[in-house]
């Protein structure tokens, strides 16, 4: 038997309780749900800095890996890695909806070819010409194949890294930095000519 450190690093065990939730199997959600409880709430609290929403985050978080499991992709992402996604999108759900989440669209020209990495501040509100930006971005991401979508939504909104992006998707490193660097000018161009 596995112990619960080797048990919280076996992508291959992941994988396989994702597919067995997928069946409705609720002593593997269950398994899950301890495997992962802690480090995604961790996650959502740093996001949050609010315990009690960082807590209906996580419900809210296994609620959904419960219903949408037979939708995970091991070719895509490892599974905690998609756990962490459909977390992460669940707390900026949260931040938006307290209207206290600034996004630094703004330094989109200047990420072209580096790491885009926003660290959202919790406390200004979000102004009505970031609000616009936000949503104009979030128009041109749709035009882009799934992969560079997940990869361009976690540079611009997630504050990842290339490296973390490409080590949390499990992709080549240079593809990522392709993809994103490729999709931040297209993404330019667009706002350019929306403006």
């Amino acid at each position: 038997m596995l112990s619960a450190v080797e048990d919280s690093h076996n992508v291959a065990l992941h994988q396989s309780l994702l597919e067995r939730v997928a069946q409705g199997d609720k002593q593997a959600f269950e398994r899950l749900y301890d495997l992962f409880t802690n480090p995604l709430f961790a996650m959502a609290f740093r996001i949050l800095n609010n315990r009690e929403e960082a807590e209906e985050v996580i419900q809210d978080a296994f609620i959904s890996i419960w219903k949408r499991a037979h939708t995970y992709d091991s070719e895509l992402s490892r599974p905690f890695s998609w756990m962490i996604l459909i977390t992460r999108r669940l707390c900026w759900n949260k931040l938006r909806s307290r209207g206290r989440h600034q996004r630094k669209i703004a330094a989109l020209g200047d990420a072209v070819g580096a790491d885009v990495n926003p660290h959202p501040d919790p406390k200004p509100e979000l102004s009505a010409e970031a609000n616009e930006t936000r949503e104009n971005v979030e128009r041109e991401l749709k035009d882009f194949p799934e992969l560079q979508q997940k990869c361009l939504e976690m540079a611009i909104f997630d504050g990842l890294t290339q490296a973390e992006i490409a080590d949390q998707l499990g992709l080549p490193l240079g593809s990522v930095k392709t993809w994103i660097r490729r999709g931040m000018i297209k993404i330019k161009t667009k706002l350019g000519e929306i403006s």
